[in-house]
């Protein structure tokens, strides 16, 4: 898991390491102004000169154009660096999905999943990234701190002293209701964001029902419910900042009460108590700093926890054999949870086969498990060519030589043209070629719709119709050995299922053609018939 995620600094490391320098020089920036300004309190009472005022005014100003520079640039940087790993991880955590079966992934919504990604992976390494220098450069800071309060005045170094345990103390206490807490709330606000997005994707459903009032009321709840969550959480956090801050004004408190008896017993000057006073209020912020990444840390080990149960799933076995030809297919008592009876079938080149059988059989299950998308919890046999399919690389095998329709679309935002870039660079010449190889063009070049004059268009603007020609399309731009098609004739009309009927036997010439359909005239065309 950790070697997973940090593999995303390796291209980024110098970039890294350059802005833990721009922190230091920012954290020696912080350390020299208060003792700047406290020499220049002294100066100014025992010897006051106008001159001597410029001086320090210019050399003050030129070290804040310095640290303004310096601070745009590691802002820039940063920004840049800390993005380029969050989404490079979140990519590698995504092909890691891809390879993990379906059914694992299924049960998670998409919007909850990707919500849940992208909101744990930016916790893990915004945390890393903006505290693996500023440790060291606040560590350093309280050590050098520490030196410079010992040469003024060594008796507050116990006040000090006093505080930090306390600050332990704090942290311990809050420590595991940090961690419980935060995981807890990571979790319900990304299932409420999920419930959120559901309510814009049924909202045909409920137009259709016109059940306003139990949608109103379900959202109400949903609101109510996270809004309560929201408060377990904040109560925490504000307990624990609570505590923060009462810590820090009774720290502020005893400063102001041992430096003013300094001044009035005059064992410390008022340039040296500024001094002094800013060096402590510089401990105080750097100690605090400390509490907060611990307050930090149990909010990104949370995170961590739930990207570690995503990157735990198994990953499905895949062979190493790819075949350019596929003969035939041989399924022997094959059983799986979708399927309601053991499938024995077989399929051979040059046929077409037509699966029929009453809604909820698993037809379109049984499509998944012949080409390896399923492949979890069956039992029996699946043999291409005599060979088990587990040994065959599937991947390979469905990329360039198994071609399947599906009943649905799943590309929204895409534009046809970038979908048809999948199969080919050369897009309208590769279609030209395809339409005319079948002699389809009535199905794509017709009054109302007119392919090439489409690609610009988004998949969600075209019609149930328009998307089933745009799948079949995609699956003849394939030169695959077999070619299936699940409920092809949905949404056509008529004559254009006739011109699917004659592409179909044109393809089983040569390869094998499974088709599961409902419709009686495309059963028509088939050689073999299995009900399941």
């Amino acid at each position: 898991m950790k070697k997973f995620l940090f593999s995303s600094f390796r291209n980024n490391l110098t970039i890294i390491i350059g802005l833990g320098f721009f922190s230091m020089f920012s954290s020696v920036f912080s350390l020299v102004l208060p003792y700047f300004n406290g020499v220049f309190l002294d100066v100014i009472l025992k010897k006051p000169d106008i001159k001597i005022i410029y001086n320090f005014a210019l050399v003050l100003f030129l070290f804040g154009i310095i640290s303004c520079i310096v601070n745009f640039f590691y802002s820039m940087s940063m920004t840049k660096v800390k993005n380029t790993i969050i989404y490079k991880c979140i990519f590698n955590i995504i092909l890691h999905l891809r390879n993990v079966p379906v059914r694992s992934i299924d049960k998670y919504d998409p919007t909850y999943l990707n919500n849940r990604i992208v909101s744990d992976v930016s916790s893990i390494f915004e945390f890393f990234i903006e505290n693996y220098a500023s440790v060291f450069a606040n560590g350093v800071s309280i050590l050098l701190t520490l030196i410079f309060l010992l040469m003024i005045d060594n008796k507050l170094i116990v006040l000090i002293l006093i505080f930090i345990p306390l600050y332990i103390v704090l942290f311990l206490l809050m420590k595991n209701p940090l961690f419980k807490i935060g995981i807890k709330f990571k979790e319900q606000r990304n299932i409420f964001y999920s419930n959120l997005n559901e309510q814009y994707s049924i909202n045909e459903f409920i137009k259709i029902n016109a059940n306003f009032s139990f949608w109103n009321n379900y959202l109400i709840s949903l609101v109510k419910n996270y809004i309560t969550d929201v408060l377990k959480y904040n109560k925490t956090i504000y307990l624990f900042s609570s505590a923060d801050s009462i810590l820090s004004l009774l720290y502020t408190v005893t400063t102001l009460i041992v430096g003013g008896t300094s001044i009035i017993n005059k064992t410390m000057s008022i340039g040296e108590f500024t001094i002094i006073n800013a060096y402590l209020n510089l401990i105080q912020k750097n100690i605090r700093y400390f509490l907060n990444l611990g307050k930090g840390y149990q909010d990104a080990y949370a995170a961590y926890i739930r990207i570690k149960e995503l990157l735990d799933l198994q990953e499905e076995t895949n062979g190493y054999i790819i075949k350019n030809e596929i003969s035939c297919i041989k399924v022997n008592r094959l059983e799986h949870l979708f399927l309601k009876n053991k499938a024995n079938v077989f399929f051979e080149k040059n046929k077409i086969y037509g699966l029929i059988g009453d809604n909820g059989v698993g037809k379109t299950s049984l499509l998944k498990l012949l080409i390896g998308v399923f492949s979890d919890n069956t039992s029996g046999n699946i043999e291409y060519d005599g060979i088990d399919i587990k040994q065959f690389n599937m991947y390979e095998m469905r990329n360039k030589y198994i071609a399947m329709l599906p009943q649905n679309i799943y590309f929204y935002n895409l534009r046809l043209r970038e979908i048809f870039s999948c199969y080919s660079e050369n897009i309208v010449k590769k279609i030209e070629y395809t339409i005319d190889y079948y002699n389809i063009a009535p199905l794509y070049f017709n009054e109302n719709f007119n392919i090439y004059q489409l690609l610009e268009r988004r998949i969600c603007d075209f019609s149930g119709g328009e998307k089933q020609k745009i799948l079949f399309l995609c699956v003849l731009l394939k030169k695959a050995k077999l070619y299936i098609f699940d409920e092809p004739s949905a949404g056509l009309d008529n004559s254009s299922v006739e011109l699917l009927k004659n592409c179909i036997c044109k393809i089983a010439k040569q390869s094998i053609v499974i088709i599961v359909t409902h419709d009686e005239n495309l059963c028509s065309i088939c050689d073999v018939l299995y009900e399941l």
